[in-house]
């Protein structure tokens, strides 16, 4: 009993963090900037943050989680 409770346990937090997508996309990869930076200072700061943007094409995370049920006590990782 235990051991199919933590499995159907793990089974369910691993559907529920798969499925979670979102529908609308973090950034605008066609957004065009029309404004020029003002200032030496401004181009400058706008040079480095694009300088320093990461293309990422993924997300890696991690869950734990413990559940006392009856006087017993279950850990999961994700």
């Amino acid at each position: 009993m235990k051991k199919t409770f933590f499995i159907s346990v793990a089974i369910a937090c691993s559907l529920m963090v798969i499925s979670c997508k979102s529908k609308k996309a973090v950034t605008d990869s066609n957004q065009i900037i029309s404004e020029e930076p003002t200032t030496p200072e401004m181009e400058a700061m706008f040079q480095k943050l694009l300088d320093t943007q990461l293309p990422y094409t993924w997300f890696s995370a991690s869950g734990t989680g413990k559940i006392d049920w009856d006087g017993q006590r279950m850990s999961a990782r994700v």
